[in-house]
Formats: structure tokens, C-alpha cells, sequence
């Protein structure tokens, strides 16, 4: 991927707060990215009625990613905004990127990167202002490791490399049969008789809704069996399971399998009438550091909200501080943030969902822990509702969904004589049972660590 023309999501106004830019190079396999042009997420500036601006946030993730020297990353605002780097490779950075304040009392934001620990990033002198945090990980070996960074092998050489489960020696490597593009095993069958399951060859496995009935046959590619000229490990596509240091959520999630919208809407007879279901998303943890001698970080994520149906709706999403301080909500959720105003309800058809944004503060001295490595931890709610008088929501559950936040507050002082532990949040857990199964099994990783930095002899930690 090459970025040759500007991207802007600056704030302009007096007060306004920079967009998000998220840009990803080889979701799914071996892609770069370059930078050879602006990327704006700059705040507005301060003004007498709208207050002062934030600037927003842009993450840029791939294998190797350059910043050519043409290239300019901005955060810059009052309240300066971040810049973040998923590196699975090498980060080469040529041209500028600036996350300074542009006020004499404002804050500067910040620039970091997670890379493997085998590939120190390549940075110009004096580019990256306020300098760049850089966290070095080791390279994911098998799947369900942490803490580690997925590596980039050569698809379609013939040798099975992790994160790779197959490699036919094809160049270049094509899906639909049996060995995906992305060198994973295949398999199109999704299980669903309501689902035609087609095949392309360039992006893999795909479905299209259809009646539900006999099973349709399908006129694209069909998938074919695969033989590998060695063994793999027919596991599951892995997913990095690092979470960059600053805010996850801000990336917006990927759906491997593009389903298409049904020609015809389907009646659902069981659904009395007056039992609309607003579905809200499980949203993932959110990890905040601020750094030493910076007084607040602002974060931005985005929370989407679903139609279940049975037909066109309103819904309204609302947030709680919970056990937060008070003041951590910055902006209420807005569905159309680029509009004077907060929306937080928003019109949708059967089937279709968007995503609200939320804007968070975190000041420094109000998330007190016992260990710089121990963040504090709190929970805001949020709750999405059907605006129709009367109406009973069938599956209730749905409805609501907490956002857990670690703080690390680095201008803490760690106390001597303290064996503090810590264990890191744990992502939501998707489970789909297939027709004909009864259970479905899932495992989870579960984190710890000696958060005590002063412990140099260490000490044992039960789980």
C-alpha cells in the first residue's frame, strides 16, 4: 500500500478535535506500507467560545512501513494527538512525524512504535518530535503467544513458516484451492445452509445470503482439497495478539468474510411484534499510558451498535463513567461527529450497525496504583436502546457492554517494599456454536506479571 496523496481528518475550527486515520498493510498475509504524502489528524486551534483543540489519532500497521522523506505525519494541536506504529517488520522513518502542542501552556502528544525486538526501528535525526517510544517484542513463533509480534514470511516459496499453515510454491499464491492466498488451509464451507459459499481467487473464502432451503450450489470456484508437499499444523489463521501500548480500539475491526446484504428481507414470525433487539458490540480493553511529566492523553474509540431486527429502527447509545473518575467522558458518544452537536441515536435498517464515537480524557495524580507496571483499572458502561415507547427487548444482554481501562500514570513514585502483581485484561471472547454441535470450546490466554519494579529477585505469582 502507498499513500502518494494527502489524508485529511484535521480539525479545522476554533476547538475542533483532529479525526482518526487508521491504515493497515497485510491484514491477512505480507503487505508494506509507504508514506509519501500527508497524514493530517491535527486539532483546531484555541478559541475564546470552543475552548482549545485535540488532535486525533493515526495508526499505521503492516510489515514494513516507511515514512518517505516526502512524508509528514501531523498530531499536532493544544492538546496534541498520538501516532502509532504496529510494526511486524521494519520501520524506516524518512520524513517528519510531529505530535508537538501548538500552545505555550498545551501538552505534546505522542509517537510510539511496537516492532520486533529483531528490527530496531531506522529513524532520521531529529524527525520525530516529541521522540519516538519505542517497545521492542520478540517474534511470534506458534499460535496463541503474547506479547509478540506476528512475522511476515514469503507466501508461495514453498516452505511453511509461522504464521503460514500451508505453502503450495505458486507465485503468485491464488485461494480456492485449499491453500488461500494468504498461505492458510481453506476450508469455504461455513456450515450455514442459509449462506451460498463462493470462492474468489485473489481474496479467498466469501458467502452470499440466499433463502433458506436446500443447499444451493454454487457457480463460482469451488474450494478444492489441498495437498502440501510438507505436514503443517492445520490451525486456526492467527491474529496478533499484541495490543499496541496506547488505544486498540482505535483500529477498527476487520471482517475476514464479506457477507453480502439478502436480496429479500426474510419475515421472522417468531418476533412478536414491539420486540425490537439494539445489539452493542463487545468493545476490547483499553490501555493508557501517561507518560512522565505530561499532565493528560486523550483517546478516541469507536462503539458500534447493531439492528437485530425484526425491522428499521432507532437506537440510542448512551455511556456511564462507572467507577471512572467523573471527568473521563470528553465527548459523549456521536454518531455524526463531523456535526455541531452530539447524535447518539441513529437511524438503522434490519441487519445494519455503526459505530459511535466516544472521546476519553485521562489526567495525571487521578489513577493511583501501587507500581508504575501496575496500572490502575476501571470500567466505563455503555448501553445501547431502542427509541420506541414500549418496547421489550428480547435479548437483553446485548444491550450492554463495559470498556475496562488500565492507566499507567508514569509520573508515579514506585514504593519500596512491595511485591505488587498485575494481570492484564482480557479481550472479549466470541463463541459460535455450528448446527449439529452441541458445545463449542475456545481458549484463552491469561497474562501476568511481576509489577513491581523495584523486585529484582522477583517472586511467584498464582493465577
Amino acid at each position: 500500500m502507498t499513500l502518494a496523496g494527502p489524508v485529511d481528518a484535521s480539525g479545522r475550527y476554533y476547538g475542533a478535535l483532529g479525526g482518526i486515520v487508521s491504515v493497515v498493510a497485510g491484514d491477512r498475509g505480507t503487505g508494506n506500507l509507504r508514506v509519501e504524502n500527508a497524514i493530517d489528524v491535527s486539532g483546531g486551534a484555541c478559541g475564546t467560545e470552543r475552548g482549545c483543540g485535540i488532535g486525533g489519532d493515526a495508526t499505521l500497521a503492516g510489515c514494513d512501513i516507511a515514512v518517505a522523506s516526502t512524508g509528514f505525519v501531523n498530531a499536532r494541536a493544544p492538546g496534541a494527538g498520538a501516532v502509532h506504529f504496529d510494526v511486524r517488520e521494519q520501520l524506516t522513518v524518512s520524513g517528519r512525524v510531529d505530535a508537538r502542542t501548538t500552545s505555550s501552556t498545551g501538552t505534546d502528544g505522542v509517537n510510539e512504535a511496537v516492532h520486533p525486538a529483531r528490527k530496531p526501528p531506522i529513524v532520521g535525526a531529529n524527525l520525530v518530535t516529541p521522540e519516538l517510544q519505542s517497545t521492542g517484542l520478540d517474534t511470534c513463533t506458534a499460535p496463541g503467544q503474547t506479547q509478540c509480534q506476528v512475522p511476515c514470511p514469503a507466501c508461495g516459496n514453498g516452505i511453511v513458516e509461522f504464521p503460514e499453515t500451508c505453502d503450495p510454491e505458486v507465485e503468485p499464491p491464488a485461494s480456492c484451492d485449499g491453500c488461500s492466498a494468504f498461505c492458510q488451509i481453506e476450508n469455504c464451507d461455513d456450515g450455514n445452509p442459509c449462506t451460498l459459499d463462493l470462492c474468489d481467487p485473489a481474496m479467498g473464502c466469501g458467502t452470499v445470503a440466499v433463502t433458506c432451503g436446500p443447499t444451493p450450489t454454487a457457480t463460482a470456484t469451488p474450494s478444492k482439497t489441498y495437498t502440501p508437499t510438507q505436514t503443517p499444523t492445520a490451525t486456526p489463521t492467527p491474529t496478533p495478539t499484541h495490543t499496541p501500548t496506547r488505544t486498540p480500539t482505535r483500529t477498527p475491526t476487520r471482517t475476514p468474510t464479506a457477507t453480502l446484504t439478502p436480496s429479500a428481507t426474510p419475515t421472522l414470525a417468531s418476533t412478536p411484534a414491539g420486540q425490537f433487539d439494539a445489539v452493542l458490540a463487545p468493545i476490547q480493553p483499553l490501555r493508557v499510558v501517561i507518560p512522565k511529566g505530561q499532565s493528560m492523553v486523550t483517546r478516541t474509540l469507536r462503539v458500534k451498535v447493531a439492528n437485530a431486527g425484526p425491522g428499521a429502527q432507532a437506537v440510542q447509545l448512551q455511556v456511564d463513567p462507572g467507577n471512572c473518575p467523573p471527568g473521563v467522558v470528553l465527548r459523549a458518544p456521536d454518531f455524526e461527529p463531523g456535526q455541531p452537536g452530539i447524535q447518539d441515536v441513529v437511524p438503522l435498517a434490519w441487519g445494519q450497525s455503526r459505530a459511535a464515537r466516544v472521546e476519553l480524557v485521562f489526567a495525571a495524580g487521578e489513577y493511583p496504583s501501587g507500581d508504575q507496571l501496575a496500572p490502575a483499572r476501571c470500567t466505563v458502561h455503555f448501553s445501547a436502546s431502542t427509541v420506541l415507547a414500549g418496547n421489550v427487548d428480547p435479548m437483553p444482554s446485548n444491550n450492554v457492554a463495559d470498556l475496562e481501562i488500565s492507566v499507567a500514570d508514569r509520573n508515579q513514585v514506585s514504593p519500596a517494599g512491595v511485591d505488587e502483581s498485575s494481570i492484564d485484561s482480557i479481550a472479549p471472547v466470541r463463541m459460535k456454536i455450528r448446527p449439529g454441535d452441541a458445545s463449542s470450546v475456545k481458549a484463552v490466554q491469561v497474562h501476568v506479571r511481576n509489577a513491581d519494579a523495584l523486585d529484582l529477585g522477583g517472586h511467584e505469582v498464582i493465577v
